[in-house]
């Protein structure tokens, strides 16, 4: 008796120039390599899969009871074992009237075969035309011969006393491996059983069937040690919970960490990637919470924005004061990277450090390469001390910038890092105060005085007080590497705005340099887009002090107020000819310097001109809101002084 081991099904085609109808896998395949060229069997032209049309069938669907057309597919090419060796053959005449007998065969018990995310044609944000072209149900994901098989395993699972082993153990194969979503390769021409494609319903024009048994009997020997392990069941719980729509079975304040790798917005779809496994458990996710921006569920930037703020107040709630969140966080859509961040802050936490999780290495690094948005970012943030937020908001943050400052930079390492640069300080307390509608005393040139008078610089960081003997040692233990990294543009930031640029242009110079220097360093982690930010040269001209042909950090205090002042006088009068634009013309704004309009907003804000604010964010281009956190949080705050709750 002979087992297969698995048979590559192929796509029926149709060639191009004589309409003979011939199968994409036997012309390309000699035995022993797959070739992607050929001739036609038909005409001898030299075709390819690529330039071929599909062939369509009719046939009868005996679980849904009605005719449905789908594409035409056999069965191609057969990988099996004989008396312990393994052979390969071409299908044949029998092997196409034992499919037909497989296709005739009655199901005695149910399987899937619900309608996709209960609704036919265009199912859901996964369905792709021609991949999906006659597929409405979960069934059709699958050959009749494993469809029999999973259906007699699933049966035989639910009615055994080990029910939930045998199902962890049949789903662990029942999609990825033992449906047509089965892709395969060719590695140096040769068949390479490749798996599903990750994260996607796609059903290949070559894919394999396995044996559902050799399966099986491959993952038993997988799980069979978990199953083995000892535990202790009061030692953990696991909840299966939707924080988005209701509070998490968890008192306030009882969990020490918490770590997520939340949704990213439209990157998955994970309700309609589970749904064939849940359509052979019986049980469906109600995807009304589902955090995820989704077309077909009628979910926007918006949606997603306020379902993920709500996942983020719960964690808040949840949390101890005074401990951590991390967020392992992907996608390369900079509108969703400012979600998290904003949805996050309005929860309550305080960002420390946002950094590139190296996969590869296991390590995890200073956020800074070019693209960065589209690697995998973690960020960390602290929920603040209890005593902390109950003096804040009885004294609505009068008086406390300081105290703030002292506490953030608390919460940050002794080691060199953008967060200790007086720029993404004077940043952090403006969206602290902003954000719980506390009055700004401070500008960028009294902040800097405030600095002054209660911190400590060294090497451009900011520290207090009692901190600087850990920095000390940090520098004596690495060998001042990480300075002269900074030195050399090596520990590079990523660069996305101008507050960014200014900030690693700022730590870059710790020694001065000529434009032909800094050029070519800042163009490796520039990735500015979306904002009309001055040219390098201008930057440096005037943010920083020119002398002998190098520039440098300005030094003394009055250079410091002089190159402030400068800048705010220049950014307010960008903004005024702005304001007077958006308030003479029913134009969108779909390009400004975003510097400008941050510092214009602070100003309106300080002054109680949220009118203003709103005024000139109706002109904006939703884009320009939704890349930039800051202008979304004035334009935020602003509302609710002038509409209310």
């Amino acid at each position: 008796m002979c087992n297969f081991n698995y048979i590559i099904w192929s796509d029926i085609l149709i060639c191009p120039y004589c309409q003979t109808e011939y199968s994409f896998w036997n012309e390309a395949f000699d035995g022993e390599v797959f070739y992607p060229e050929y001739n036609c069997p038909g005409c001898e032209a030299n075709i390819s899969k690529k330039g071929s049309k599909t062939v369509e069938t009719l046939y009868s669907d005996n679980l849904i009871a009605k005719e449905i057309k789908q594409k035409k597919q056999i069965p191609a090419f057969i990988n099996y074992k004989y008396k312990g060796k393994t052979y390969f053959k071409i299908s044949d005449q029998f092997d196409q009237n034992l499919l037909f007998e497989v296709d005739e065969y009655e199901l005695p018990y149910k399987s899937c075969n619900s309608p996709m995310m209960f609704n036919d044609g265009k199912w859901g944000d996964m369905w792709r035309a021609g991949v999906h072209f006659g597929v409405t149900h979960t069934h059709h994901f699958y050959t009749k011969r494993n469809l029999i098989v999973l259906s007699h395993l699933f049966h035989a699972a639910f009615k055994s006393k080990y029910k939930h082993q045998m199902l962890f153990l049949i789903t662990s194969f029942s999609v990825k491996t033992g449906s047509k979503l089965h892709n395969i390769g060719f590695k140096s021409g040769k068949i390479n059983l490749a798996g599903a494609q990750p994260n996607s319903l796609y059903i290949p024009s070559l894919f394999a069937e396995r044996n559902i048994f050799t399966l099986a009997r491959g993952k038993v020997r997988d799980i069979s040690k978990m199953f083995a392990s000892k535990h202790n069941k009061n030692s953990s719980k696991i909840l299966t919970q939707v924080c988005s729509a209701t509070k998490l079975y968890l008192p306030n304040n009882s969990v020490d960490y918490v770590f997520i790798d939340p949704p990213f917005g439209d990157n998955l779809m994970y309700s309609e990637l589970n749904f064939l496994w849940e359509d052979w458990l019986g049980v469906y996710t109600n995807n009304k919470k589902e955090a995820i921006i989704s077309s077909f569920q009628n979910k926007n930037y918006n949606s997603y924005k306020c379902l993920m703020k709500e996942a983020f107040c719960e964690f808040y709630r949840i949390l101890k004061p005074n401990r951590w969140i991390t967020i392992e966080f992907h996608n390369s859509k900079s509108e969703v990277w400012n979600i998290i961040q904003d949805t996050l802050l309005k929860a309550g936490f305080i960002i420390t450090q946002v950094a590139i999780l190296d996969k590869k290495q296991g390590t995890k690094n200073q956020m800074t390469t070019k693209g960065a948005v589209s690697k995998d970012l973690v960020i960390s943030a602290y929920k603040p001390k209890q005593s902390f937020e109950h003096q804040f908001l009885s004294m609505a943050g009068e008086d406390l910038e300081g105290e703030f400052i002292k506490m953030h930079l608390s919460h940050l390492k002794a080691e060199p890092t953008i967060e200790r640069c007086e720029q993404m300080l004077y940043s952090k307390l403006l969206t602290y105060y902003v954000q719980r509608s506390y009055v700004i005393k401070y500008d960028a040139s009294t902040f800097y005085k405030m600095l002054r008078a209660n911190f400590v610089e060294e090497d451009g960081y900011w520290f207090n007080k009692d901190q600087l003997k850990s920095y000390r040692e940090y520098k004596q233990k690495m060998k001042l590497e990480r300075i002269e990294d900074l030195k050399s543009g090596q520990m590079m930031m990523f660069i996305d705005c101008e507050k960014t640029a200014i900030i690693w242009l700022n730590t870059f110079l710790v020694d001065p340099k000529t434009f032909q220097e800094v050029s070519p360093q800042y163009q490796k982690v520039s990735n500015i887009a979306g904002d009309k930010v001055p040219d390098l040269k201008e930057l440096l001209d005037k943010n920083f002090m020119l002398e002998n042909e190098k520039y440098r950090r300005p030094q003394t205090e009055d250079e410091k107020m002089s190159v402030t002042q400068k800048r705010e006088r220049e950014l307010q009068r960008e903004f005024d000819v702005l304001l007077l634009e958006a308030k003479g013309s029913k134009k969108k704004i779909k390009e400004c310097r975003k510097q400008s309009v941050i510092y214009g907003f602070e100003q309106c804000y300080k002054n109680n001109r949220f009118q203003d604010i709103l005024v000139f964010g109706k002109r904006l281009d939703r884009k320009i809101i939704e890349n930039d956190s800051e202008i979304s949080e004035f334009i935020d705050v602003a509302e609710l002084k002038v509409e209310g709750f």
